[in-house]
């Protein structure tokens, strides 16, 4: 693979937004995986071992010389866990770039948010519709998580996870940090890690919350997800 980013990113706006602020080394090259869990506890509090499971996912896409580091850009490796179809901020790479931000594709997925909370059902609508956007324009599509990693999809994840990241201090994700996290990159104004770290538990309650939410799911999209 070759890195020909400047500064090393991956298609993850959440590693973007922790190597942006310094918190992950800013130059996205040969970053150890121990750099990467301090980081992310520093900057979200998550709980070591909901770090590790997901970096224990990852060690086989590494491009780097060493079992214990990482090229950012890594994480665009199709079938790296975490880069997947149905995306709701990047491509397919079906289409050539599964890396870059992707304005129009963010832009119809921020369209579902109505109001300044974000639901569980606004955010599980987004997959809903990415994920028959992408089946009817790509011949290829599979939005599944590769074999080995936790049974979902990422896109599922994904906003289990904002919807977790982004909350404010009353359990709230809200529309407009969320935006900031995914189209700048950045941690927003007036944003606070969350007191108590976040954990596998949580993860998963959020993400089987947007799961349940879904509704729609066409039978064409439905068998991506068996």
């Amino acid at each position: 693979m070759i890195h020909s980013h400047e500064n090393g990113r991956s298609p993850c706006p959440g590693i973007n937004t922790f190597a942006n602020h310094g918190f992950i080394p800013r130059d996205g090259f040969n970053v150890s995986f121990a750099e990467i869990r301090a980081g992310i506890v520093e900057a979200a509090n998550f709980h070591p071992s909901l770090i590790d499971s997901i970096i224990a996912a990852g060690v086989g896409g590494s491009t780097t010389e060493y079992d214990d580091t990482i090229h950012l850009d890594d994480l665009a490796i199709h079938g790296f866990p975490g880069e997947v179809d149905g995306s709701m901020s990047r491509n397919d790479i079906f289409f050539g770039d599964n890396h870059s931000f992707n304005a129009t594709i963010w832009d119809m997925s921020f369209a579902h948010f109505h109001n300044p909370v974000v639901s569980v059902q606004d955010a599980a609508q987004v997959c809903v519709d990415r994920f028959a956007a992408d089946d009817a324009a790509n011949p290829e599509f599979d939005p599944k998580s590769p074999e080995g990693t936790p049974p979902m999809t990422v896109c599922f994840g994904s906003a289990g996870l904002y919807m977790l990241l982004m909350r404010d201090a009353d359990g709230n994700p809200v529309r407009d940090w969320i935006n900031t996290f995914f189209r700048h990159e950045r941690l927003p104004e007036g944003w606070a890690k969350w007191p108590t770290p976040v954990t596998a538990d949580d993860l998963n309650a959020s993400l089987e919350a947007v799961m349940a939410a879904a509704s729609g799911l066409t039978p064409s999209v439905r068998r991506h997800l068996l």
